[in-house]
């Protein structure tokens, strides 16, 4: 039996929409930019501005948006930063943070560091990064005895294994959280529960 989409939801990115990149291996794209046509639903991704000052009649003329499809943006954002041990606290003013980060582009995440404190030092890891021992004992090895440090979350996650429990100082180690905006929740929302009854006539 053949496989049909309920859906299709098109993702973009604000910086390099698809209809200014190019096909592989020249570009990003796998398919044309008229394969878009298909989409119900196009979110342009990391949105760097705030959503009011998005000009969505020139980006739904750049897009060529058919009549049954919904246009949204959505950006990043950073929630507060959350200690190792979960335990609630604030670095102290003036203190040294040694940001780190093993992303396939670490410079957005290291900039809002440096947007909340004033003495950083920042480490790069490739993306993927599978952290180890050597890793850790070389960021404490390059850092003061009350620096605090701070990662990503994806990099929380990974460095939340017992191997690490005896190296890493919990009360010094943070991660920041991430969440995602849109510039319209309810065309998300709603565009999901019609996804759902869709499948579930089905069954």
């Amino acid at each position: 039996k053949e496989l049909a989409a309920s859906s299709y939801i098109l993702l973009s990115p604000y910086s390099l929409p698809y209809t200014d990149d190019k096909l592989l291996p020249s570009g990003n794209l796998r398919e044309l930019p008229s394969a878009a046509d298909k989409a119900d639903l196009i979110i342009i991704t990391k949105c760097p501005v705030r959503f009011e000052e998005v000009n969505m009649d020139l980006w739904r003329k750049k897009l060529n948006i058919k009549a049954h499809q919904q246009l949204i943006f959505s950006r990043t954002q950073y929630a507060q930063i959350e200690f190792f041990d979960y335990q609630f606290r604030e670095i102290p003013d003036n203190s040294e943070v040694l940001a780190f980060a093993g992303l396939a582009n670490n410079e957005f995440f290291f900039n809002e560091i440096k947007t909340r404190y004033k003495k950083v030092k920042t480490r790069n890891f490739p993306d993927h990064h599978s952290f180890n021992k050597y890793d850790i004992k070389d960021l404490l090895k390059s850092a003061g005895a009350n620096t605090y440090f701070i990662c990503t979350e994806k990099d929380f996650i990974k460095l939340s294994h017992p191997d690490f429990d005896n190296l890493i100082d919990k009360s010094r180690f943070c991660y920041l959280p991430i969440d995602l905006a849109f510039s319209d929740e309810e065309i998300l929302k709603n565009h999901i529960r019609k996804i759902v009854q869709i499948e579930t006539i089905k069954d």
